[in-house]
């Protein structure tokens, strides 16, 4: 979800209804598609539960 294109009333009503839980997105898995979804959130990377990950969160990956 590409924040930048969205009314901010509307990004506050998703905050709301999703009780805060959208804005916790991995958006950089989004990048390679070119949507630029981590544009606005720069230096956030989501904790994630390795139990869950295919890969280790702390491993950089080069997406290509």
């Amino acid at each position: 979800m590409e924040v930048q294109n969205l009314r901010p009333s509307y990004w506050k009503f998703l905050l709301r209804l999703t009780k805060g839980r959208f804005a916790l997105m991995n958006r950089k898995v989004l990048d390679v598609f070119g949507t630029e979804a981590s544009r606005n959130f720069k230096d956030f990377t989501p904790k994630l539960d390795p139990r869950y990950t295919v890969v280790p969160p702390e491993l950089p990956l080069e997406l290509s």
